[in-house]
């Protein structure tokens, strides 16, 4: 018969507190053995390695600066905008070594101009040696003004060297054209004439002016605001003068013999003139006075060698172009004694289609013209190196 018993609680509590011993100590003496330790007690495993003489290495991790030895500092000779750096920093270089490249430009124009300065100088110097006699001779005996011949062709050589460097930014004109002394730097420009036979030229045209007229007979007035039409009609019944240029609406210059411009000045103011202003030149330019000096040069130009233009120039005599090189002696003859056809020239290459003039020269007189010829065409002026790349950067 079997009697069912009833255990108390705290007794069985012991027991399994018991049985947990057990385990846990019977889990670490597995653990203990398999890792070569013994129990509690016994003695501890010793590793075995042998002693090696060898580096350690040591590394230091820092913030920090490193200063040169020696510092120079390297300037350009010029000034200049900094287009190319031909080195890294931190580069060893060399003395000698390519560092930096300026923009060119500027110093490329500088050369242009001294180089037509050097070109006009050398001119003038070879001419001035076949002269040298002529000009004592006449200046002694009076025949030619103190005013020095040079100055022609001093303009000329400005206005050419210029051209040169407008030429050299990349600005090339479709047509040429030149007022009076202008028509020799046109020519040129259209590749027909070298630049040293135009300068030579107009220095020679210069004295064979001064010598077909002695100074003080001849003469030149501006006449302003007046109908072209009107003036001519008052100048046709006056002898020994006539129009040398034809400028633009409300500017005609007259020339001829003083005593004759005087008179015409006098009608004119009274036929309703807004003014007549007698010019400071030393002689009637562009009148009959000159055409035995215009036969002359005929003779100077059969030694000149022209050449194929390149372009047309427009010529002052006709105002009309010129494309055929074998024209241009005898225009240039002529143009000496006839009339100066500048406001026509310009109104004829508006027919042809030109919308854009560039004057290039001391001064701004043609652009002036050109706003009482048309206003609605582009009018730039170039006198120096600094305007000639303010237009190219426009133009190019």
């Amino acid at each position: 018969m079997l009697k069912k018993v009833k255990l108390r609680r705290p007794f069985l509590i012991a027991i399994v507190c018991l049985f947990a011993i057990v385990v846990i100590w019977g889990i670490y003496w597995i653990v203990a053995k398999n890792r070569g330790t013994p129990p509690r007690g016994g003695a501890a495993a010793v590793r075995v390695a042998t002693v090696v003489q060898e580096d350690a290495p040591l590394q230091i991790l820092a913030l920090g600066t490193v200063d040169s030895t020696y510092t120079t500092t390297v300037r350009s000779r010029v000034d200049g905008e900094l287009v190319k750096l031909h080195f890294t920093e931190g580069q060893l270089v060399k003395a000698g070594q390519l560092l930096a490249e300026l923009d060119p430009r500027p110093f490329k124009a500088e050369l242009m101009q001294a180089e037509g300065q050097l070109m006009r100088d050398q001119a003038l110097l070879e001419n001035a040696r076949l002269d040298l006699k002529r000009y004592r001779q006449l200046l002694e005996q009076n025949s030619i003004a103190k005013q020095q011949v040079d100055t022609q062709a001093a303009l000329v050589t400005t206005c050419l060297a210029m051209e040169k460097v407008v030429e050299e930014m990349g600005l090339h004109p479709d047509v040429t054209a030149g007022l009076s002394l202008g028509e020799y730097c046109a020519i040129e420009a259209a590749g027909g004439m070298e630049l040293c036979d135009a300068i030579t030229t107009v220095r020679k045209r210069g004295i064979l002016m001064e010598q077909a007229v002695p100074a003080g007979k001849g003469s030149m007035a501006a006449v302003m605001g007046m109908e072209t039409e009107k003036i001519e009609e008052v100048i046709a019944d006056i002898s020994d003068v006539s129009i040398a240029n034809y400028n633009c609406p409300g500017q005609i210059v007259i020339t001829g013999l003083a005593e004759a411009v005087a008179e015409a000045s006098e009608k004119l103011k009274s036929a309703g003139a807004r003014r007549v202003i007698p010019l400071n030149v030393s002689g009637p330019f562009h009148s009959a006075m000159l055409i035995t000096a215009g036969k002359e040069l005929g003779k100077v130009l059969e030694g000149i060698t022209l050449h194929q233009l390149k372009i047309p120039y427009v010529t002052n005599v006709t105002a009309e172009y010129v494309e055929d090189p074998s024209e241009t002696k005898a225009l240039l003859e002529k143009q000496i004694s006839s009339s100066v056809r500048w406001q026509q020239s310009v109104e004829n290459m508006i027919r042809q289609g030109v919308d854009t003039f560039v004057e290039i020269g001391p001064g701004r007189t043609l652009a002036g013209f050109m706003r009482k010829i048309d206003r609605n065409v582009k009018v730039y002026n170039i006198q120096t190196v600094e305007d000639a790349e303010k237009v190219c950067q426009e133009l190019v």
